[in-house]
């Protein structure tokens, strides 16, 4: 319990500064919500508080539909779905129960991923940005694909995780955490990996949501954001969004997403080949 107030405490903290900065930000740029954004980021929102994930599909849209450069997307990403996903996060370390070295771990890891990579990446071109993200992304949708079809089916035991597993979880979500510098979200890779481990994939929904969360914060805190990206897109998409997580957590046990999580993963799969063949 301790841990989970510790963990409020320090993410309202980084809100506080994110908020400042996301706020300054507005005033000394173009700020204008579009509506049509707003609608998207509701949508977009709702199936990211279900677990189906929202980076992807966001990346997406803003790539074929607002001709936004795939260079500049990641920041987008980090920006729009920070204070949703803090939201996030909230519900499900509040409603999830899971063991403190893993919530503690689970969320520090990816961070440090996510820190390393960020330093890196101005080392990597950003044509292997756009690899990245394209394999990424059809990785995400071929899994997504698996998942759906039922294919994967294994004994799930939240009761006990062996410590060998633990560490293969702390090992691929450090990877987890690296991708999210290039608009790759963790969340369908972190549910199939608990999955694929046997344990209970809404484990993963505290740590994915965490993570990122941070993330998310620190990166938003970034000065040069102020002067790269049009902030009338993170501001409709984070409005949108902060209206679909209530509605999302609500019907999380009711809702029968399957048609569209289909529609997503073509979306995904489809801009991730787009990503890898772009020449500029």
């Amino acid at each position: 319990m301790m841990l989970k107030y510790i963990l409020f405490t320090s993410i309202l903290l980084l809100l506080v500064l994110f908020l400042r900065n996301f706020l300054k930000t507005i005033r000394g740029n173009e700020s204008k919500i579009s509506f049509s954004l707003v609608g998207v980021g509701f949508i977009f929102g709702f199936f990211d508080t279900l677990g189906v994930g929202g980076f992807a599909p966001t990346l997406a849209y803003l790539k074929n539909f607002e001709k936004i450069k795939i260079s500049e997307i990641p920041d987008i990403l980090l920006l729009s779905f920070a204070i949703p996903t803090v939201l996030q996060t909230f519900i499900f370390v509040s409603s999830i129960e899971i063991s403190s070295r893993l919530l503690a771990f689970g969320i520090i890891v990816p961070v440090v991923g996510y820190a390393i990579f960020n330093y890196l990446k101005r080392y990597i071109h950003e044509k292997h940005i756009k690899n990245i993200v394209g394999f990424g992304l059809i990785l995400s949708g071929t899994i997504a694909i698996i998942q759906n079809l039922g294919i994967i089916s294994l004994s799930v035991n939240s009761d006990f995780i062996p410590f060998k597993k633990e560490i293969i979880i702390y090992i691929s979500i450090f990877f987890f955490g690296a991708l999210t510098n290039f608009g790759v979200g963790n969340f369908s890779p972190t549910l199939i990996l608990f999955e694929l481990l046997g344990i209970d994939p809404r484990l993963g929904f505290p740590i994915m949501m965490g993570a990122c969360a941070v993330i998310m914060l620190i990166s938003g805190l970034k000065e040069k954001n102020n002067h790269t990206i049009k902030m009338s897109i993170p501001l409709s998409l984070t409005t949108g969004m902060i209206i679909a997580v209530p509605l999302g957590a609500y019907f999380i046990h009711v809702m029968d997403i399957k048609v569209i999580s289909w529609m997503v993963i073509a979306i995904v799969i489809s801009s991730g080949i787009q990503a890898v063949l772009s020449k500029n």
